[in-house]
């Protein structure tokens, strides 16, 4: 028997009478654009609403004031029901952008050590209108930024491109239309889930056919074949969806760069509001293709920590017309549709593997979502080391407990939860352990190997096999940043957290950086008693070299990310080495740099007003990076009891710090 699918609206009716019918409401959905805007977002609002985008234009530059809240604290409430209804998405757009800035810019709440910590307050003059405009956009009755208003709106073609066409739409050719920061990072960043959304674009007629296809009163055998051509046709799309995430590079050499120092550092903490405010954060669990995908194929299962977060959180946050189109996918019931056809009919078995294929390049190894764990693993490992302590799920990231490696453990199991939705179980491969000793093999310690932790000297353990990856760091495709983090300790578990190390080259590049195997051999008692202390002063040292200026940021950029680093070492981290030793250390002051960026206007100095205190700045955190590295060679020389010479290295540090 073939599922009932009759007394619902179907797909395409929903978009092509009940969308229209309904007026304007929140999101783009065509057959022919997907999920992004038949037409270019409009780049400004009425006249009587210029001055929204005179402040939005603003935006990056408040980044460096601290005068963000008093200007928009003066907004005038302006009256919302004047706004014709084709320039609501610009609106939402400009507030919810002038909202997080509110939350985020200015000298003072970067510098914050603990960015949770921000009043969830708006002033009238960005919170009354935005719950109008939610509202006229049938939006949830509590104000928030979709995915549809940070990134499926917000873009705009580089000057050159005319032709506004979904083969355009990639990151080389866009620009954000309201950027938050201005810089190469976050137009990577944005701009890639506007090219995932243009290279899936034609999923949602796809999904409309095969409705059709199956309501139809065609023969079976020929159901069957067009099916199967149209589910081939997504998983091409899928494919393409995937090259475009991985345009959001961590090395530096790409084409399509994305700092992850630099994105930890600002835009991965701008769509974040305070953690009392309701809307939680947007993230790209709120993505129209994740759930259109999960929906179509038939997931039923959100028992994991994520999958009850998108079955929530990312559902709620889901614009209105992509809420509708998933509500009806759902009633297409594909996979029981395929499940009641006889299993003797011509091209059945063809059906189930391409059915089993749009699965595995979704949820499978080097799959969509595969790729993005990997990237996850990256980027939020570096953000939480550098200062990201809240994620968008909310959930506080902690160095100490590398609590970003929780979360990919999390997005795995999500993964594991999807690859149920196969009609027929499928074989994934595991991963091989190399296990025993050649002849020729020289023994390390994991004393020995933690004494090369630098980027200029760095080891690693994996399954028992040591490796100097020295000269690999600069190359290392998942970044500098990350693997520096990792380097002097073993990182077996780490390692194969990320599927693309079990590819066969993977295991040839590390047989020619193989220098020996761990030894079996107990090292010195002093070593195991203060490992855990050794590997989060390494995590330290690692963090702090992350901080020094790059030849290419902006200058006034450079001298509060030193003036960032050198407050979350003293505030958070020195105060974490302490408690490895039982100890505490005392308060420090603000350093004078500190209380002079916090009084002033960034944007007002001078190039060599700049240059001479980012020197000062400099000198700060060669002191903590010089502290770390003292501390880390009397542990490991075993010269004398470190708990004793803690506190006098501590006392002399924070007299030199008040001296910078």
């Amino acid at each position: 028997m073939r599922p009932n699918t009759t007394g619902t609206t179907s797909c395409r009716e929903y978009i092509l009478k009940e969308i229209s019918k309904n007026g304007y409401i929140d999101g783009n959905l065509s057959l022919s654009h997907g999920f992004l805007p038949v037409i270019p977002p409009k780049d400004k609002l009425p006249r009587s609403f210029s001055l929204w985008d005179t402040l939005a234009r603003q935006i990056p530059r408040w980044f460096y004031t601290n005068k963000t809240q008093k200007i928009l604290d003066a907004l005038p409430v302006l009256p919302v029901d004047h706004i014709p209804d084709p320039y609501l998405p610009r609106a939402a757009v400009v507030l919810s952008l002038l909202a997080s800035a509110y939350w985020r810019h200015g000298v003072a709440q970067f510098l914050s050590v603990r960015n949770n910590l921000q009043q969830a307050s708006l002033p009238k003059g960005i919170l009354t209108p935005w719950y109008k405009v939610c509202h006229r956009l049938q939006r949830d009755p509590s104000p928030y930024q979709s995915a549809v208003d940070l990134f499926l709106n917000n873009f705009r073609l580089q000057p050159g491109i005319h032709t506004y066409e979904l083969s355009q739409l990639t990151v080389e050719n866009l620009d954000i239309l309201v950027p938050s920061f201005g810089n190469e990072s976050e137009r990577v960043f944005y701009m890639c889930f506007v090219e995932i959304h243009a290279k899936t674009a034609h999923m949602v007629a796809d999904i409309c056919d095969v409705e059709d296809v199956i309501k139809s009163t065609l023969p079976v055998e020929e159901q069957i074949q067009q099916v199967t051509d149209i589910l081939n046709a997504i998983k091409d799309q899928v494919q393409l969806a995937t090259k475009a995430l991985m345009k959001i590079h961590p090395f530096p050499k790409s084409s399509t760069y994305c700092d992850p120092v630099l994105w930890a550092k600002t835009i991965g903490i701008f769509a974040l509001p305070p953690s009392n405010f309701v809307q939680g954060g947007t993230s790209g669990t709120s993505t129209p293709i994740l759930h259109v995908l999960d929906a179509l194929l038939g997931r039923k299962n959100y028992n994991s920590i994520y999958g009850e977060y998108v079955k929530d959180h990312g559902a709620r946050l889901l614009d209105s017309k992509t809420k509708g189109f998933v509500s009806r996918i759902s009633n297409i019931k594909l996979k029981a549709w395929i499940g009641s056809i006889d299993p003797n009919a011509r091209g059945y078995h063809t059906l189930v593997d391409s059915f089993n294929a749009l699965v595995e390049v979704y949820v499978g190894q080097g799959g969509f979502l595969d790729k993005h764990t990997g990237k996850v693993f990256n980027y939020l490992g570096v953000a939480t080391l550098v200062g990201r302590n809240q994620s968008t799920s909310g959930h506080e990231r902690y160095v100490k407990a590398a609590t970003w490696e929780k979360v990919c453990e999390d997005l795995k199991i999500a993964q594991l939860e999807r690859e149920k939705i196969r009609v027929t179980p499928a074989r994934v491969p595991g991963h091989k352990v190399r296990n025993g000793y050649s002849l020729e093999t020289t023994f390390y310690t994991k004393e020995e190997v933690a004494r090369h932790y630098k980027k200029n000297d760095g080891w690693i353990i994996i399954n028992q096999q040591v490796y100097d990856v020295t000269g690999f760091i600069e190359r290392h495709p998942g970044g500098i940043a990350i693997i520096s983090a990792y380097l002097g300790r073993d990182v077996t578990k780490e390692f194969f957290r990320i599927t693309a190390h079990s590819h066969p080259k993977t295991h040839k590049l590390l047989e020619k950086m193989k220098i020996g195997s761990l030894s079996s051999q107990d090292t010195d008692s002093i070593f195991f008693k203060y490992e855990a202390l050794i590997y989060y002063l390494q995590k330290v040292y690692a963090i702090l070299t992350m901080q020094y200026p790059k030849e290419k940021e902006n200058p006034t950029l450079k001298f509060l990310f030193l003036l960032q680093a050198h407050r979350l070492f003293i505030s958070d981290q020195l105060q974490t080495i302490a408690g490895f030793l039982g100890k505490k250390v005392r308060e420090f002051p603000e350093s004078p740099l500190e209380r002079l960026a916090k009084n002033s206007d960034l944007t007002e100095w001078q190039d060599q007003e700049i240059r001479l205190l980012t020197d000062k700045a400099i000198a700060m955190l060669d002191q903590d990076l010089s502290l770390v590295e003292r501390l880390l060679d009397k542990i490991l020389d075993k010269k004398e009891d470190i708990e004793i010479e803690f506190h006098s290295m501590t006392e002399k540090f924070i007299s030199e710090c008040v001296v910078l």
